[in-house]
Parts: C-alpha cells; structure tokens; sequence
C-alpha cells in the first residue's frame, strides 16, 4: 500500500505513562539545549528535494525491516524519546513568540482554520510594504502589472514543487494551477465545467458521478450540477471502495464519460484514504472515459505534502482540490484547483465569463471567444493576487519555524496518538469506557489496543492511514451519549477550542453515528439540533478535536484532563431500598414561595416581584414574563446573553396598572405603552421572523429609532426590542402524570422550554456548599452560587426550620401547588453556559456552572438543575375554569406532591 507522504516511525514515547510524567516533569525543571535549525532545515527556495522525508519506504519494505526494527526497539525508541521531547520544546518556545493568543488557550480546531504565526504576517506586510516594490492587476500591461502577473507565476511554480513536489517549468509542465477562491470554489468549477458527454461523442449516453459518502458537502453537491447537466449521480461506500468493487467491470456501463469524487482524508474523523486504491479508479484502460476529483483540503496541511511525483502520471488524480488557509492558516479566501494538463479538455463547458476569461464578446449577440490559455479562461475577474503573494511567506516561515516535513509529521501524528491512548484509557467508576471514537483507520486502532494494553514495551510504528482529527463521543457511566453541545459548553468556558456538529459530512453521521437517512430528515423537520435524539443511544453530532505543528502534549493533556474532571463519574451511590423509597414518597414537601421574578424582556435581567404584590398567571407562564425580545436587524436572530453579557445589565419593570413598560440600562429609562390589545394589528406595525429553540415566531418590532438606536449602541450591534403578545409556540417537555392532550398544547412565548421555572434554595446552598471545595481558573466575581444565576419564576425554601437540608428534592416531584394553584412538573431544566454570567454585574462567572458540570447531570450527560413547571387549572376546581388568570405572590405555601 503506498501512503502519500508517508513517515516510517512517530513517537511512541508521547502516549506512554513515562513519557506523561516526562512532559509534566520538563514543565517543570529548566528545559534542554534545542538546537538552531540550519539553512538546509529551513531553506523554501531549494529543490523539492529538500523537503522530501528522509525516508520513504513503501509498507511492504517497512514490513521486510520489522525483525530488525525490533532488535533495535528499546534504542530507538530512546533516541525517538530525546527527538520527540526536544521537538515538543522547539514548538513550546515557539509558541511564546509566535502564538501570542495561545498563550491561555487550548486550540483544537485546526481542521476548521489553524492559528497562523505572527511572523508570516510580519513576512507578508514587509513584502506588501516594501519601497522597491509596486503591484498591479495583472490584467493590465503597466510594469507593476506585468511584474505581478510574473510573480503569480513563480508562485504557481512553487506551490507545484513545494506542496506536490512535480517540476512545473514552462508550458511542458504537466500540471496547471488554478486560483480559486477555496476547496469548495475549486469543487464547484470542475462540476461547472465538466464535459459530462464527451465533446467527440455523437449519440452517447449522458455521463455519471461517483463519490464517497463519507466525504464534505463539498463533493457530495456536485451531484446536484451532475444530474442538472444530465448525467447520473450515486455514491459509494468506504466499504465497497476498500473491497474494490467500485469501478470494477460489473460496475461500469459503457459508453459513459465518468467523474470520481474522492476526499484523500476524511475531513470529519481524519482517516486517510490510500492513494493507490483512489487511483485505480482513474484506469484509462476501460471503454468508459474517466476522470477523478481528489478533495485534499483535509489532507493538506503545515505537517504533510503530497507527492505527486511518485504516481503514474495516467492513472494519477485529473483535478485535485484544496484551500491555502488550510495548510498555512492565513490568508483565507484562497484555494487552489491542480489540473492535470491532459484533462484540460474535460473542463470544456464552463459557461459563465467575466473579468480578463474572453479575447472578445458582443453585448447583445450571444457571441464570444473564450481565453486560449487555460487558466486565464477558468479565473474569472481578478484573481486574489495580493493574497497570492502571501503562500511563499507561508512556505518559508514554516519552514524555518518547524524544520523538515518529516519532524513536523511526527510531532502532529504523535500528538493525535497522545489523545486517542488517552481518552482510550478513561474510565468510569464502573469500568465503562468514557469515550467512543469513530474511525475505520488501522492506525486508531492499534491506538486504542495499545491503550487497553498493560504492556508499555514494544515500540508501535505508524501505517499512516490516520490523520489528526479525531471525531469522538462521549459516553456517560450507562453508556449514553453525552449530547456533543454540553462538551462544546464547557469547553467554552475552559477556553478549549474545537468543534462539535455533523461536521459538513453526513455520510460520516449515517455510517459511523448510526443515523439513519430517514432519522436526519424527521430531526430537521422537527426543529431538532444536531445533537438532539429520541434516545440515548444514537446522536447525529460528534465532537471533532483536529490538531497541528503549534499544539504541544500540555494541550493534550489539558483536553484529557478536562474530559477526566467534568464528564468521568468515579463513584456511584448505593440503589435506595424499598423502605428508602417510601420515606421518600412520605417526606414532608411543606415550602414557602421565597422570590418571584418575571423577565419581561427574553434573556435580559428580571423584575422581582415585592412581598405583598399580586402578579397574574396566564397558561403561557407570568403575565408578561418574556413577551419582548432584542432582535439582531441584520440576522434576525433573538439575542442571547450567552453572547452579549451586557444583556444582563438591562432591566425592565412593568407597571401593571399604568401598562407601561420601563426599560432601563446606562444611566437611561425609557417607557413603552403596552396599552394596544394583544389582538389588534396596526399597518405600520413591522413583523420579524425569528427562530426561539428552533421554531419560528413573529413578533412586533417596537417603532421607537431613538430607544432601539441606544439600545444598539449599548450592546455594539445594530438591535431592535420586538414583542410577542400572542402564544404561537407550544413546549415539547413531557412529565410524569401529564395527559398527552395536555402535554400537547403548552402555550409558550418566547420561553425556551416551559412557562415557569422552579428554583429551590436549598439546592442553591448545595451548590454554593460545593464551590468552596473546588478551584476554577477565569475571573471569579462570587464565592457563593446566587438565586439569580438560575433564572427562575419561582424559588421556594422550607416553611420550617429542619435539622437536614433537602437538596434536588424538586427534581422527583409530579405536581407543586403554590396557594390555590397546582402545576405539574415538566422535567429537570437542562442548564447552558447563561449560569455562568453574573446576572448583577454581566461578567464572566464560570465557578457555578463547573460546578455543576461536575456535580448535576441527567444520565443523558446533560448539566441539570431546576424543574420546569405548566399551570394545570383543570386540577384547581370549578371555581378557577372559569377564571382566565389567577395570581401568586410571594410568602404562599407551597406544597410538593412527589411520584
């Protein structure tokens, strides 16, 4: 099997117990002498031979040499020990200098966009900046043009030596490079230009397109330009791709002109596919014409290049696509199409022109004459040039800040070991496994053996079939998924950056998550989030953590560690007893409304409601609790205290009586009538569509320029308040003892989940009990969890003094009544990253929600704390149907009803 780039060995040493405690322990005592990269190291202007790997053997050769390699293991797993832990300083110091941002962060998401070094923009703005230096568009003819249009053709040169290693002199080259404006761009053109039917056919059959399904949006909707041209469209699987039925005799129908779409490295779980088998998909041998599409974005990055150069130029890839930020980091919005010089003619139906692509056009007869030269024909207007010139930059930091492609490969692939062996090893209390990690890669699999393996001595060689993305769930202690967006949460909060979602690949979520087709079409037509499931079993997301050259082990283990503290359960309290269980049914449930608070404005600070003052229930929770909402006039989107903080400094009081709203924030108040009924429209009244846990509503913008216009200005993005009088929405919680016809039809506003929200104040305590027994980095304003932070209608506390706290004891109640009136409870309330802003100052407060992240999950792995409530009139009695509203305060006695 031949690899692309292939190294031969990478560090063992990084995942072993003695190569942690060696990198804990360099932390800690004064780092070794790194040597200087020499010239030859960092040269980008030498042949490709100079960033060739020192040694490529192909695995059948590798496999001839494992006798001796054994003989030698201890030694050289020495030796790679010394490389390995002085290359993970090279890039620590580093880092200091160049990745300044990095310095509190844990990046692990390089697949999406890789920090990039400050020196490349040093590098790039000096060569911009320069006095002796003048660009142009190169459309034109003046000396700055002519000289830019000569330096984008070095560039191509160097990016075909450099990152393919294939001599591009002249017109003999055999490749032609192609500036797009990214992977997808380049995608996109070869499916536009496409010659499905052959120019020389006469009668043929229309043509066909094959791809992977566990390959990017990007490959798959070309399918769509493929059957609007008239051919056909049908994937394939990795299955039948590795069995090598795909292309074979029985698979062809002759006649047809075919385009394989192919990804080198799956973007979303990092396997790499092998190159030679891709390529027999590109036999010219057939009566079938065909061609084939490598998508290389994933594959191509700072740690490897592709060689093209040991591939036979016939069976070779025709049209090879990547994107530049991918491998450098910067600058974005620049890709590139590889185009192998004898499928020129295929790319003959490119429709479209503009810029400097025709010799001549009439403005009304529908008459042109295409460029003669290939590439001035496909870039359409003026190419990117200023950002063209930053890839030698890139090229050359690079390579004096990293060294050789050989010691970058082994630093980056030892690290994506580092983390499979270690999330392998996690454990609960239970001896259930923490993680699932999907790949079909024999590599993640020797990883995961080495892993459950209690033998640390026989050194481990790398087949190069597993990149460095690594694609996981996480399993609670029973073996559900933790939904990906609670990892994201936290993650968040700790400043570790990766990704969570489907990752633009669903042929990954069908055949590696187990979500079937029809699941993924009922989740969208539900209003579902990508993690959201009928069970615990399945879940359409995964997170991603894809690594680079500027990570180190520390970031590693930063992201083990934080998976081992918040999402591993190490002990497990004893099943209650049948007696524990009545005198849990019996126990007193005698509590006292404490606090009452209606937030009139969605995600902004609550009005609490004084001792004394009646407030109006309605079905849809607190009269007027969250009828307004801030809405983003650019997106349309509701406004989050997530994002804007601020939001939390804005307050809102509504006078019942006057039906004025009072909206008060930096030093200024403004009142709004709500005096128009509900029910009545005006004709310049304006309507937005925004989405509320995704699904729609409408409400009102608030004609006010002055009000909205501060309002923006407070917060730093144009906003508008927008009310919503009227129930359009309905909750999808259900609860023990609900009927189906009343669980269906929970009026909501814009609430997220219930009408009402439960607190209880001992638990507040619990809480506040267990965050003096932790310590959380990040700025901390509070010693003690608040109230506040929870955002509940209702907080209750004991009518009497007790000698036993009773903690969570909400969360196993089936009704509560409060007065006269009885609720029945929807469930636990599923808690985001809103707990951690400190809702009287607006600052960030993560202590509360990490301690909750370790202390209060739901066995789907979810952050819990409160209980959502629904008004259930029908329960109270002939006396209150025929009453709309009914009123709380607070002081009433609240009585819990448990199952």
């Amino acid at each position: 099997m031949w690899i692309a780039r292939k190294a031969t060995s990478y560090l063992y040493q990084t995942s072993s117990p003695a190569a942690a405690s060696q990198a804990d322990s360099a932390s800690a005592s004064p780092p070794k002498t790194v040597n200087p990269l020499t010239d030859s190291d960092t040269s980008c202007s030498s042949t490709s031979g100079s960033r060739r790997d020192s040694v490529d053997l192909s695995a059948q050769s590798f496999q001839s040499q494992s006798t001796d390699a054994g003989q030698k293991a201890s030694s050289l797993d020495q030796q790679e020990a010394d490389e390995g832990w002085q290359y993970n300083e090279r890039v620590k110091a580093c880092r200091l200098a160049e990745y300044p941002a990095l310095r509190d962060a844990c990046y692990l998401d390089s697949s999406a966009a890789p920090p990039f070094p400050h020196s490349l923009l040093k590098s790039y703005t000096q060569k911009l900046t320069s006095p002796s230096t003048l660009f142009g568009n190169p459309h034109s003819h003046s000396p700055s043009s002519v000289s830019t249009a000569s330096e984008l053709d070095r560039v191509r040169s160097q990016v075909l030596r450099q990152l393919f290693h294939v001599d591009a002199a002249g017109d003999e080259g055999n490749w032609v490079l192609v500036f797009t404006s990214g992977a997808t761009a380049s995608i996109k053109l070869v499916g536009e230009s496409f010659d499905w039917n052959g120019s020389d056919r006469q009668g043929g059959s229309n043509g066909e397109y094959r791809y992977l399904n566990e390959a990017h949006t990007s490959l798959v909707g070309l399918r769509d330009i493929a059957v609007e041209k008239g051919a056909t469209s049908k994937s394939f699987s990795v299955q039948e791709f590795e069995a090598g039925t795909v292309g074979s005799e029985q698979d062809i129908m002759s006649g047809r002109r075919r385009l394989f779409g192919v990804p080198l490295q799956c973007n979303a779980t990092g396997r790499k596919f092998d190159l030679e088998s891709i390529c027999k998909l590109n036999s010219k041998d057939r009566a079938t014409e065909t061609f084939l599409l490598l998508d290389a974005a994933a594959y191509l990055s700072a740690h490897q290049t592709l060689d093209l150069s040991q591939l036979p130029y016939d069976s070779a890839p025709d049209f090879i696509a990547f994107s530049f930020y991918k491998i450098f980091g910067f600058p974005t919005g620049l890709g590139g199409l590889l185009v192998k010089r004898s499928a020129i003619d295929a790319l003959s139906r490119k429709t479209y022109f503009g810029g400097g692509t025709v010799d001549a056009v009439t403005p009304d007869k529908t008459w042109r004459v295409p460029k003669k030269d290939f590439i001035a024909r496909m870039e359409d207007g003026t190419v990117n040039f200023h950002a063209i010139l930053a890839i030698p930059c890139g090229i050359e930091v690079y390579d004096q800040l990293f060294g050789t492609e050989e010691g970058r490969k082994q630093h980056v692939i030892g690290l994506a070991r580092r983390l499979v062996e270690g999330c392998g090893r996690l454990k609960h209390g239970n001896g259930h496994a923490v993680c699932r990690i999907y790949s079909t890669s024999r590599d993640l699999e020797t990883w995961l053996e080495t892993a459950q393996s209690d033998d640390r001595t026989l050194p481990q060689r790398y087949i190069g079939d597993q990149g460095a993305t690594i694609a996981f769930n996480l399993l609670t202690s029973n073996g559900t998924l933790v939904p990906p967006n609670e990892v994201d949460r936290l993650a968040c909060i700790q400043n570790i950056h990766l990704r969570t979602g489907r990752h633009c690949n669903a042929g990954v979520v069908t055949s590696q998550l187990g979500v079937a087709e029809e699941e993924l079409i009922q989740q969208y037509r539900s209003g579902m989030g990508c993690d959201e499931s009928a069970n615990g079993s399945v879940v359409s997301a995964s997170v991603r953590v894809s690594l680079n050259v500027a990570n180190t082990w520390a970031d590693v283990d930063r992201f083990i560690d934080f998976i081992n503290r918040f999402f591993v359960q190490k002990q497990f309290s004893k099943p209650a007893t049948v007696r524990e269980h009545a005198a849990r049914k019996q126990r007193d449930g005698s509590y006292t409304l404490k606090q009452l608070i209606v937030y009139p404005i969605k995600s902004c600070a609550g009005q609490q409601i004084q001792p004394g003052a009646k407030w109006p229930l309605t079905p849809q929770g607190l009269k007027h609790d969250r009828e307004w909402v801030l809405v983003d006039t650019k997106t349309k989107k509701a406004l989050s205290q997530k994002k804007h903080h601020k939001m939390a400094l804005i307050r809102s009081i509504i006078d019942l009586k006057a039906e004025i709203l009072t909206v008060i924030f930096g030093g200024m108040e403004f009142q709004v009538s709500m005096s128009t009924t509900s029910t009545s429209t005006s004709a310049t009244e304006r309507h937005e569509n925004i989405v509320v846990c995704g699904e729609t509503a409408e409400p009102i913008v608030h004609q006010d320029p002055l009000l909205n216009q501060l309002l923006s200005e407070f917060l730093g993005l144009s906003c508008a308040l927008a009310r919503q009088p009227l129930s359009t929405r309905h909750s999808k919680l259900t609860g023990a003892g609900m009927q189906q016809q009343a669980m269906d039809r929970i009026p909501l506003l814009l609430s997220n989940e219930s009408p009402f929200l439960l607190i209880n104040q001992e638990s507040v305590d619990a809480v506040s009990t267990w965050m003096k027994g932790h310590s959380h980095s990040g700025k901390q304003a509070v010693d003690r969890a608040k109230p506040t932070s929870f955002r509940g209608n209702f907080t209750i506390e004991p009518a009497m003094t007790t000698t036993v706290p009773r903690p969570f004891i909400e969360d196993d109640i089936q009704q509560i009544s409060i007065g006269p009136h009885v609720f029945s409870a929807l469930g636990q309330c599923r808690r985001c990253q809103m707990v951690a802003i400190d809702q009287e100052t607006g600052e960030h407060a993560p202590k509360t929600f990490l301690t909750l992240a370790k202390h209060r999950r739901n066995d789907r792995g979810r952050i819990i704390f409160g209980t959502h409530l629904t008004w259930r009139r029908d329960l109270e009695g002939d006396s209150n149907l025929s009453t709309e509203q009914g009123s709380v305060q607070v002081g009433m006695p609240v009585q819990l009803h448990f199952l």
